[in-house]
């Protein structure tokens, strides 16, 4: 099943859970509506809309899990291409190629474009270690996405970093292993502060969130954790794989 989390139980999606579910997903993204979602399953990244079949618009091999932004284009990307990112309508149709320049990317883990739509963020692996980058997304008369402008580099924690997500319009988190199965989670701000704070153990995915906490985390044996004010509670387990919803819905 695949839809919100309401309690401890997952409500379903009137003409979209069950398509995203046949694709057997490892990664989603789901617009402020709920009527589509950016998909990545085993033949490659796909837009399921609400109404129509699910759209396969990139099949190129290796791909991270994909990214949407307001006006429904998908954002995919190889993991060991990092600046070949490509964007494709909600309804499938031609993609084209957004060229990105992440100095020194050797890999990335994490393309994310910001829940307002004017940003995207990459999680890198360079030839030295990682890095975090931003860019403004550059948008033609129709809003479709045609470059990014120069990025700007943030902080990164000193640790291994696993996964990255928007928890605001202008705040990244980024959820690292530190030693064992301890994690830590740093939050920066574009152009401000970064704060730092104790994950869960054994954190693997890490997506922002609304209400009383800013992300929550998916740890490697599949159970969802949020923080508390002492700790990490989960919310439920036996997830196969978290949805990043964009806007608000």
């Amino acid at each position: 099943m695949f839809g919100p989390l309401n309690g401890d139980a997952v409500s379903a999606l009137t003409g979209l859970s069950e398509k995203v579910a046949a694709l057997h997903p490892t990664a989603v993204t789901l617009n402020a509506s709920r009527d589509q979602a950016a998909v990545l399953a085993q033949a490659g990244a796909y837009s399921v809309r609400k109404n129509g079949d699910p759209v396969r618009v990139d099949s190129r091999p290796g791909l991270i899990g994909p990214s949407l932004d307001p006006s429904g284009w998908v954002w995919s990307v190889p993991s060991g291409s990092p600046g070949a990112i490509q964007v494709a309508a909600a309804n499938g149709g031609e993609a084209h190629v957004i060229a990105a320049s992440w100095p020194g990317a050797t890999s990335i883990l994490t393309l994310a474009v910001s829940r307002d739509g004017t940003r995207v963020a990459a999680l890198l692996k360079t030839e030295t270690g990682y890095s975090l980058m931003a860019s403004g997304i550059v948008r033609g008369g129709n809003g479709s996405p045609t470059s990014l402008t120069d990025p700007v580099e943030l902080a990164v924690p000193a640790a291994t970093p696993r996964s990255a997500a928007w928890t605001s319009d202008l705040t990244i988190a980024v959820l690292s292993a530190t030693t064992g199965d301890a994690t830590s989670i740093a939050q920066q701000t574009v152009g401000g502060d970064q704060t730092s704070t104790s994950g869960p153990s054994g954190g693997r995915t890490i997506v922002g969130a609304a209400g009383l906490s800013p992300y929550v985390v998916l740890s490697g044996d599949g159970t969802l954790v949020a923080p508390t004010g002492t700790g990490w509670q989960a919310q439920t387990d036996k997830v196969g794989a978290i949805a990043v919803q964009q806007g608000q819905p």
